[in-house]
């Protein structure tokens, strides 16, 4: 396998990876914060 292509492929990966993971975080920041507001609006 082409060693630029290979590191291309990592690199586009990585890139990938970020991505979806700070989506999910966030996702994640979002459904925690509306589960506190439903939770106060309960009190």
């Amino acid at each position: 396998m082409n060693i630029i292509l290979h590191n291309f492929l990592l690199k586009s990966v990585d890139k990938m990876t970020m991505i979806i993971f700070k989506f999910n975080y966030q996702f994640l920041t979002i459904s925690l914060f509306s589960c506190q507001l439903s939770d106060l609006s309960f009190q």
